[in-house]
């Protein structure tokens, strides 16, 4: 069963435009924070590429490559920040049906 959803053209045009906008501001960040021209950076975006440590580093993004994540016998600790309680909003009227409220 093949089910049709219409999508419409705006919609598409939007979603284009912020994809664009993000490439451009990967472009941005990683001119001001590379070697390279953004002619190189803009194809490299273009081409979906991914870089290995060693091109990263060439490109200036890096400054070090690790062989481990982590030292030896270095511990990972958790932070968990429990969420904010929420707050029922206090409402200007009783929670009682007409029909329980006595004059």
């Amino acid at each position: 069963m093949t089910v049709s959803v219409p999508i419409e053209g705006r919609w598409i045009e939007a979603q284009l435009a912020q994809l664009k906008n993000m490439d451009h501001m990967a472009m941005q960040i990683i001119a001001a924070n590379s070697k390279k021209k953004e002619s190189e950076i803009e194809a490299a975006i273009q081409a979906q590429t991914i870089l290995s440590p060693e091109e990263a580093k060439s490109w200036g993004l890096i400054q070090d490559i690790k062989p481990t994540y982590m030292e030896p016998g270095a511990v990972i600790i958790g932070v968990n920040i429990p969420p904010e309680k929420e707050q029922k909003p206090t409402a200007p009227y009783s929670s009682r049906s007409p029909e329980t409220v006595k004059n």
